[in-house]
């Protein structure tokens, strides 16, 4: 599951202030847990990135994001960790911001890009966020889906928001509990 939300010139990377989170998978199946994105992580994502978006970001995106104090960087990683996938939020006001959540092709539908959106929710609340906004391909049903069940709604629509393909952009929001 990849799903690229928002604007290249958007882009921001997530960081999670606990520890990290352990998470089982079913038996037989390798171990794998959700834990801040480190600097040495950035090559890892950087060949998930490129491999699930036409315009990829930049490893000096990706890497100038670890600083931010407003934005946070998850990986799903391994026993070995090594780096399964990513997930990138950042905050503003009361609202957060999806950037982007993607998973190694080989790795998809094994629950990682749940995992990593439930940590970004998790942070979000932490930070006493009210609302976390994105914005999904239109064909991406697969995305699309998952936030659904993660309670995300489509509240809006930006025409040819996406390029390489032209695409519009569906907007969601989850609102959060106070």
């Amino acid at each position: 599951m990849s799903a690229r939300l928002g604007p290249s010139d958007r882009r921001f990377a997530v960081a999670r202030r606990e520890a990290d989170v352990d998470t089982g998978r079913a038996t037989g199946e390798p171990e794998s847990r959700i834990r801040r994105m480190a600097e040495r992580d950035v090559d890892a994502v950087m060949v998930i990135e490129r491999a699930s978006f036409p315009s990829p970001w930049s490893a000096e995106t990706i890497s100038n994001l670890l600083k931010r104090e407003n934005a946070c960087l998850f990986t799903a990683v391994d026993e070995d960790d090594q780096v399964l996938g990513y997930a990138a939020i950042w905050f503003a006001g009361g609202d957060g911001e999806l950037g982007s959540i993607a998973v190694d092709a080989t790795k998809r539908s094994a629950g990682l890009g749940s995992e990593l959106l439930a940590a970004v929710l998790d942070e979000a609340r932490a930070r006493a966020i009210r609302s976390v906004f994105l914005e999904v391909r239109e064909g991406n049903w697969l995305a699309q889906g998952l936030y659904q069940r993660r309670g995300f709604e489509p509240v809006g629509r930006r025409r040819k928001y996406y390029k390489d393909p032209v695409e519009d952009a569906i907007v969601m929001r989850r609102l959060l509990a106070r």
